[in-house]
């Protein structure tokens, strides 16, 4: 088959863009698969490299039936990148969480199915036909929709881009936006240059370059800026992955050539022999495989993964011992100050017991204080152990709605006492995987805190919403509120705002929810209130 192949530049590019194309793509996918948009990044990159195996195909003299199927094949292919993009697109601008975004994006993909059939209709693509170099599509009435549809849906995406862009965002969140602008304009130049060599059957350069240059940024964006928030330990195989595409298209390059070359001199048309041929180059090019290897350890990481995973060791030894004994220093002091006081008074106590111990008022103060103290101490030490040894959540279906009633519903008088109104905007029927005690735990501590900076009385306000795919619960006060400086230090162990409090409420809120791998996020103004937010990662609608 060999004999019957006529490479150039444009099967060059194509090669590049289908190596490239799957690589990245695939490889990102791989590497994270539960990213919400990690699955249209595959869709769209190994869509648009697919696209671009026409020109390699069309390289062969094969037959005009095949090469117009190969053709709608690589159409129908390529079509996908289309709705892929905009999904892509309002997933990294966050405009996904629109209703009417998301109702878009599912009517892209419906149109997408019903264009499959056009593809493949006579009507789309007439003939086939060489102009040098390649050959080129000659099309039928109903192609102009592909066009059509590519114009409409980029550039519906590339206005959110631009919306984005124009926003206030954090300089992270900017960076991402800009590189995913960059990269979204090579890609446009792809199909846009295919526009034109087809409907003017001259195409002046190989537009399938411009995927290979859109995969490159793309992964330097990942890599660089941690674009789809993909988190950077994913930029060893990012390298590799793009080096061993790069020596896969040298390698398949250097066989195709010198086949050629060695049948021009020799004359044989044996597979044993070519087979032969590409064994001996496989030989020459593994030395050059594991030579970019080192080059990269050494250059982009600083050492060889032998090197790295001992460093890695070390410096993950060091960091536990340096944390461990942080935590020990942290809570011996903590200790020390929560009993301190108790104790004095105590101390002060007993020291005038032997004089006054036939004094009835005297000993019903004892009593009374002493008791109290010692109730004090035993709930710091209490709090202190499920701060220091945490226990594994058990995990069930909870109905979230319900347990947050519960709690409410145990701080009924605490709530009256104070003047307290509550207001409720439960979701009901949404389950989460979480440990009912803990969780409940949770809300007694927020509820408290929301109660104590209310002294004179206010409203508390409970919502939980389902939003994509997440449960999100709020608990907002208009009490006294926190200070910046206040609310940076909440989640430190032993930092209270209190005068009775023991400051391990707030750490061990947060303990228990990262178990959980939920999320919580605390916003208050001084003086107007608070409002805290916890997001648990998935929730289970009850049918």
């Amino acid at each position: 088959m060999l004999e019957n192949w006529h490479p150039n530049f444009y099967v060059l590019a194509s090669l590049l863009a289908v190596v490239f194309g799957l690589s990245i793509g695939i490889g990102v996918y791989l590497k994270a698969p539960k990213n919400p948009a990690s699955r249209p990044f595959a869709l769209l990159t190994v869509s648009a490299g697919l696209w671009c195996l026409l020109p390699t195909l069309t390289s062969f003299d094969l037959e005009k039936e095949y090469l117009l199927f190969f053709a709608r094949v690589s159409y129908a292919l390529g079509a996908l990148a289309v709705p892929a993009f905009f999904d892509l697109a309002s997933i990294i601008t966050g405009y996904k969480k629109h209703v009417s975004v998301r109702l878009y994006t599912a009517l892209i993909y419906i149109i997408y199915i019903a264009f499959i059939c056009v593809i493949f209709h006579s009507s789309f693509i007439v003939d086939i036909v060489r102009f040098a170099p390649h050959f080129i599509p000659v099309v039928g009435p109903s192609y102009h929709i592909y066009p059509l549809m590519y114009l409409v849906c980029v550039g519906g995406a590339m206005v959110i881009i631009i919306k984005s862009l124009c926003s206030p965002q954090p300089h992270s969140k900017m960076n991402q936006l800009v590189y995913f602008g960059i990269a979204t304009v090579f890609l446009g130049f792809a199909p846009g240059v295919h526009f034109v060599a087809v409907y003017f059957n001259y195409e002046p350069f190989p537009h399938d370059l411009f995927i290979p240059i859109y995969a490159v940024i793309m992964a330097y964006s990942i890599v660089k800026h941690k674009l789809m928030d993909i988190q950077i330990v994913i930029r060893r195989g990012l390298v590799y992955s793009m080096m061993i595409a790069g020596v896969t298209v040298l390698y398949l390059l250097g066989v195709l050539i010198t086949e050629k070359l060695f049948q021009g001199m020799f004359g044989y048309q044996s597979l044993a022999v070519s087979a032969v041929v590409a064994a001996i180059l496989a030989l020459c090019f593994h030395p050059l495989r594991h030579r970019l290897h080192e080059f990269a350890d050494r250059s982009l990481f600083k050492g060889t993964p032998e090197e790295l995973a001992d460093q890695r060791d070390q410096l993950l030894d060091e960091v536990r011992k340096s944390e461990q004994m942080k935590a020990v220093g942290t809570l011996a002091a903590g200790l020390a100050h929560e009993i301190k006081n108790p104790l004095t008074s105590i101390k002060t106590f007993t020291e005038y017991l032997p004089q006054k111990a036939h004094e009835p008022e005297f000993l019903n103060k004892f009593q009374r204080i002493v008791g109290g103290e010692v109730e004090r101490i035993q709930h710091s030490i209490q709090e202190l152990l499920v701060f220091a040894k945490p226990v594994p959540p058990k995990l069930q279906a909870v109905d979230t709605a319900e347990l947050l009633k519960e709690t409410t519903e145990l701080l009924s008088r605490d709530c009256i006492d104070r003047h307290v109104e509550v207001i409720q905007d439960l979701q009901p029927g949404i389950e989460v995987m979480a440990d009912p005690r803990q969780i409940k735990q949770v809300f007694l501590n927020l509820l408290l805190n929301a109660l104590h900076a209310m002294e004179q009385g206010g409203q508390l306000v409970l919502k939980s919403s389902l939003q994509d795919e997440k449960l999100l619960i709020t608990i907002q006060d208009n009490g006294i509120g926190m200070t910046k400086g206040e609310l940076k230090k909440i989640f430190e162990p032993f930092y209270s705002t209190k005068t009775q409090g023991t400051g391990l409420g707030m750490s061990v809120v947060k303990r228990i929810l990262d178990d959980h791998g939920a999320q919580i996020d605390v916003q208050s103004i001084d003086g107007e209130g608070t409002r805290v937010y916890i997001k648990f990662p998935t929730a289970i609608p009850i049918s």
